[in-house]
């Protein structure tokens, strides 16, 4: 009966464990159109606090924190400012539950094989 709470607790533990680990990175970036004559301008879709990375007419891209998002312009926390006229791509970092979901789901059938492989060999008593 020992041996059946200790995997149990030991289970709840790597599952938690994944969970959280889970939850650091799984981030996408997201493209966001850049039209010129859209009925809607794209900095509708952008708003302060978003991590954008632009890439600009010249070639030139940069990846920032969103302070202000006007229809014409973007300002970034550093106050460094992109027309929109200049941008050819906006890609908006976002949160992605497919990714996340699929660590954890991983992480967990990965760490209950272990635990099943192992059990033979774990103490009883």
């Amino acid at each position: 009966m020992g041996a059946i709470r200790a995997m149990s607790w030991m289970q709840l533990v790597c599952a938690l464990g994944a969970a959280l680990l889970g939850t650091t990175g799984c981030t996408s970036m997201s493209r966001i159109p850049v039209v010129n004559v859209a009925p809607q301008p794209p900095v509708s879709h952008v708003s302060p606090g978003d991590r954008l990375r632009v890439t600009m007419r010249d070639g030139r891209r940069a990846e920032f924190r969103v302070k202000v998002a006007d229809p014409d312009v973007i300002v970034a926390t550093d106050g460094a400012r992109y027309e929109m006229g200049d941008l050819v791509t906006i890609e908006r970092r976002k949160f992605s539950w497919r990714k996340t979901t699929s660590l954890v789901v991983g992480i967990y059938a990965a760490v209950a094989w272990l635990v099943v492989r192992a059990g033979p060999a774990l103490p009883y008593g």
